[in-house]
């Protein structure tokens, strides 16, 4: 593609190849193989399989209708359905239009396993106006209007924040979590309640000119689902707090609970600038806590002039560890080797 963006390391992951030929329905097959290094314990990590997908149907747009990917060339909104969990090594993804308008674009994504689907995607493209729309005549006086909650929060600078200490544990369960570099603020910068973390490629873990590259909206999709999970920091508080497994009690600096995605949405806002965004500042909340195994949590990314960036929204199971490592292993198992 010749508007294709610089690769980043999530981009530089994955490897799509098309089949040689489009079904008559105009669907298109692309194989693929999920890495081990992407994985929240074994299991392929949601937003790289959401990164994954939105990028295969990018290429699909730019295939099939070069003309419709000019007009709409940037995704506005990636929504996913987890069906079952993914592992590593071979997958397959088949991408399809569901309508082509003057309007707005909207795909349909698949990867599949083993001959079954593990999630979907919808996937709409439009183009970004920087110009603003004229509003209508507000049913309400604008005085009872309120300004949207990012515009109440302050954003801390980056040279307020600080690196904390990484847990031994939780950094080897959530491997890909080395892929990027968070700066933290202080307890008293923070907004409570809420996770906050200013996040950009680690240079450690991947090449140098990948991380040079600053984030695209294929990568938002990951940082809009990487940060320490919620329910981690409502474990002490009255009526949200997960049920320990009486072996765990007292013991610090384990995790074991896995929180894999039920449903997933990313909504840009605006299309990066050339070479990326550097850093991004992201703010996650949740309303309810943990009720019936399950949680929701909202997540705010905004870019260093403090604009918002992208939004998103999750729903996500509690479930113990060894669900994510499979039949007959335990998490022991994975920790013992630390």
């Amino acid at each position: 593609m010749a508007d294709e963006p610089p690769p980043t390391p999530l981009r530089d992951a994955i490897v799509l190849t098309p089949a040689a030929k489009a079904s008559p329905d105009g669907t298109q097959t692309y194989t693929t193989s999920l890495p081990a290094d992407w994985c929240i314990g074994i299991v392929p990590h949601g937003g790289f399989l959401t990164g994954l997908i939105l990028q295969a149907c990018t290429e699909y747009l730019h295939i099939t209708a070069p003309n419709t990917a000019t007009s709409h060339s940037a995704p506005i909104s990636t929504y996913v359905n987890f069906l079952r969990k993914t592992q590593v090594g071979p997958a397959s993804i088949t991408a399809t239009t569901l309508k082509s308008g003057a309007g707005y674009t909207v795909l349909n994504g698949t990867l599949s396993q083993n001959n079954r689907p593990c999630f979907l995607a919808v996937v709409t493209f439009n183009h970004y106006d920087p110009r603003p729309t004229p509003n209508p005549t507000p049913p309400h006086p604008l005085n009872e209007l309120h300004a949207p909650t990012h515009q109440l929060r302050i954003i801390p600078r980056k040279s307020q924040c600080i690196s904390l200490p990484v847990d031994p544990i939780t950094d080897a369960f959530r491997g890909v979590q080395k892929k990027l570099v968070y700066l933290h603020p202080p307890p008293h910068l923070k907004t409570p309640g809420t996770i906050e973390q200013w996040v950009s490629w680690n240079p450690a873990v991947s090449s140098s000119h990948l991380t040079q590259q600053g984030f695209g909206h294929v990568d938002l999709c990951f940082l809009a689902d990487m940060f320490p999970p919620i329910p981690e920091s409502l474990r002490h508080v009255p009526g949200n707090a997960i049920n320990m497994p009486e072996e765990w009690a007292g013991k610090k600096n384990l995790m074991p609970a896995w929180y894999p995605t039920l449903s997933y949405n990313v909504e840009m806002k605006q299309t990066p600038p050339k070479g990326g965004w550097k850093w991004l500042f992201v703010r996650v909340s949740s309303v309810g806590g943990v009720r019936g195994g399950r949680f929701d949590e909202f997540v705010e990314i905004f870019d260093e002039m403090g604009e918002l960036v992208a939004l998103s929204t999750q729903v996500a199971l509690v479930v113990g560890a060894e669900r994510n490592l499979g039949r007959g292993k335990k998490i022991e198992d994975v920790f013992a080797k630390l």
